[in-house]
């Protein structure tokens, strides 16, 4: 009876794994080369940069109006990437995903629901 618990709980270990290396690798490896950002405010294009323009030391920063609510992002791009460093939302959720760009292992867009703001890796 316990062999056949070891056996059960061996082959439940083994196929989460194989499920776990399954979606890693269901995942582009492509999306962390993105270096084109698309910037949407209210369902608008604002801007789209490429980030590859901005490895070389180069940086700059871009308010992102929201013409929904008045209210509006401030964005840092540097190093290939793309973050948001200030936001007059009251939860500033879209501060704390981080960066999104080259070299990047998460490519889901940075959104901020009360001002209506994405970025988007492409």
């Amino acid at each position: 009876m316990k062999n056949k618990l070891r056996v059960c709980a061996a082959a439940a270990a083994a196929a989460a794994a194989a499920a776990g290396a399954g979606a890693y690798m269901a995942l582009d490896p492509a999306l962390s080369e993105k270096s084109v950002v698309r910037i949407m405010s209210n369902g608008e294009e604002f801007a789209v940069i490429d980030l590859a323009e901005y490895t070389d030391g180069r940086s700059t920063v871009i308010t992102v109006p929201s013409p929904y609510n008045g209210g509006e992002n401030t964005l840092e791009i540097k190093d290939g990437t793309v973050r948001v460093i200030e936001a007059t939302c009251p939860d500033k959720i879209c501060i704390e995903q981080g960066r999104r760009g080259i070299g990047c292992k998460n490519p889901a867009p940075i959104t901020c629901l009360p001002n209506r703001m994405t970025v988007t890796p492409e």
